[in-house]
């Protein structure tokens, strides 16, 4: 009887250890930076920045449109995590701040678990502890831990995933729904679903086309119940596409707008701009690196690692091409998917990479609490 309990407390030691590392790992990091920027970590007013405010006010009013001044309007924002704020806020009886601190901390904690037990390689476990904690410092890291639904997104993407890779298309599509409910990229998820019901092994074409109506529709239909909550909300279903047309949003070419995001690198100076720049060049990078090591180990390669790949295509595409006024160093919390990937790198070139996450995530956290990041 001892044994089993003592068996038992280790393997929850093993499955939730490492991830916590991690997570404190990043916090700590997140608490150095707030604290040099005179904030105070324990507050939880210090995780809330820009739209963040937008969230809190969907979670505690619903949604409002006002056509004579656009800027009161809170349409451009998705209403999945605003709802996880105000249940958790009833629930716990806590403002819808920390309830939004408490949420990100809890899903960024599911999804490093979940990279831990279930994504990354069987490679050497030096190497795997490396990619995960490379994965809790990957770019823009400290939006998936304050008031922001990044870690949520990100969860349930990686959630869909692997569900998908196992051949369970249901629980993926509904994952994919969750995900496309809480952030405008999420419905990309649909993506690496719909490629893996085409690939999939010992299906006929129709159980193919079933595969995909439940991965990638399901998804889709998490996409539909954000205009449905739009028209019940303020009367108009496509306000969202309404508000985001005030930036600029529409079809751009990627390339192009990734190249003028990397000017500032251009300019050879050390201004805010180009580390921001620097950080958008390195998550290129990484999935170039990821497509490399995947080509490399192809033969040795898991079907998850495909879709991974593909997730992170979409995400890039999708990012680049609505145009250069998207936050796109944001944008890069949703992409620690690659994570996987890098882990087939060697030991020394993890040790690497991890160092210059951490120099750079140093940096983008001071332009971060000094509210020169939106």
């Amino acid at each position: 009887m001892h044994r089993g309990w003592l068996e038992r407390w280790r393997g929850l030691a093993q499955a939730l250890g490492p991830p916590l590392v991690a997570l404190a790992l990043a916090e700590s990091l997140l608490w150095a930076g707030a604290v040099r920027n005179g904030e105070d970590p324990r507050n939880a007013s210090t995780w809330v920045r820009w739209d963040s405010y937008r969230y809190i006010e969907i979670a505690r009013g619903g949604y409002l449109e006002s056509r004579d001044d656009p800027e009161a309007s809170n349409t451009g924002w998705f209403p999945g995590f605003p709802l996880v704020m105000r249940l958790a806020s009833r629930a716990a009886h806590v403002t819808p701040a920390r309830a939004g601190r408490s949420a990100a901390l809890g899903f960024e904690l599911a999804l490093l678990t979940l990279l831990w037990n279930r994504l990354l390689p069987p490679v050497p476990v030096a190497r795997r502890l490396l990619a995960l904690l490379a994965a809790a410092c990957f770019p823009a890291w400290f939006y998936r831990h304050a008031v922001f639904p990044l870690s949520m997104t990100t969860f349930f993407n990686l959630a869909a995933i692997e569900l998908a890779a196992a051949g369970a298309f249901v629980g993926a599509g509904a994952c994919g729904a969750l995900s496309a409910f809480t952030y405008p990229t999420g419905f990309l998820v649909a993506v690496p679903l719909a490629l893996a019901a085409a690939l999939a092994r010992g299906r006929s074409s129709l159980g193919r086309l079933r595969a995909a109506a439940a991965g990638a529709g399901l998804t889709l239909l998490g996409l539909g119940a954000v205009f449905a909550v739009l028209q019940v909300g303020v009367g108009r279903w496509d306000a969202f596409l309404v508000y985001q047309q005030r930036f600029g949003q529409g079809l751009h070419s990627p390339l192009e707008v990734l190249l003028g995001h990397t000017r500032p690198l251009l300019r050879g100076s050390l201004e805010p701009a180009a580390l921001v720049s620097s950080q958008t060049v390195l998550v290129t990078a990484l999935w170039l690196l990821g497509a490399w090591l995947l080509w490399r180990d192809r033969e040795a390669g898991r079907p998850v690692d495909l879709l991974l790949l593909a997730h992170g295509a979409a995400v890039w595409v999708f990012v680049n091409g609505a145009g250069p006024n998207v936050s796109i160093y944001r944008q890069a919390a949703v992409l620690v998917g690659l994570a996987p990937l890098v882990a087939r790198l060697r030991l020394r070139a993890l040790v690497l990479l991890l160092v210059l996450l951490l120099g750079l995530g140093v940096g983008m956290v001071q332009l971060f609490f000094s509210n020169q990041l939106v």
